[in-house]
């Protein structure tokens, strides 16, 4: 069964092309909304992960929810068919609105089926 060994959001991701090593660019924790906003536009981050026990995947989707559990945002990773016991995704999110306040959950799915998450694997919305 696939599980999450670690959970990161980011700036950018930058993968070098000879050792397929990443290097994440401003790694944090919260989106802030300033006071004078109601909500905010997020250019662009990334959802850094890795996930033990993948062999033999195909797909990947990194689903974001909103505070109600409504999905916002669905990422679809493209995957060759495994053959590691592991699989890194930077998934890079873009243009998306966070509206209110809160804990955005970060579901993860392998072959369509989710993957247990870890306590930290969501995004937090902060108004200032």
């Amino acid at each position: 069964m696939p599980t999450i060994q670690y959970f990161l959001t980011a700036d950018s991701a930058i993968q070098e092309a000879e050792s397929n090593k990443y290097s994440l660019i401003g790694i944090f924790e919260n989106f802030n909304i300033p006071q004078e906003q109601e909500s905010i536009v997020v250019p662009s981050f990334v959802i850094f992960s890795r996930i033990k026990n993948t062999r033999n995947t195909t797909r990947v989707d990194v689903i974001i929810k909103n505070p109600d559990g409504t999905e916002l945002s669905k990422i679809h990773i493209p995957t060759e068919p495994t053959k590691h016991e592991q699989l890194t995704i930077a998934a890079i999110v873009q243009g998306i609105q966070f509206s209110v306040p809160g804990r955005y959950a970060v579901e993860i799915k392998i072959n369509d089926n989710p993957v247990a998450p870890l306590d930290n694997q969501f995004l937090t919305v902060v108004k200032l």
